[in-house]
């Protein structure tokens, strides 16, 4: 869950976006990552 906040304020960068994608790549605990930023782009 700690990740998961993570991953929610750096979406709000919009900068880190494309990181959070490719850190999924690498690491499958970043998979969840990708599945909130892609919810937040799409709201």
């Amino acid at each position: 869950i700690t990740g998961l906040e993570n991953c929610i304020n750096i979406n709000r960068l919009h900068t880190y976006i494309s990181t959070c994608r490719w850190y999924h790549q690498f690491y499958d605990n970043k998979v969840q990552c990708r599945m909130i930023q892609t919810i937040i782009i799409e709201k």
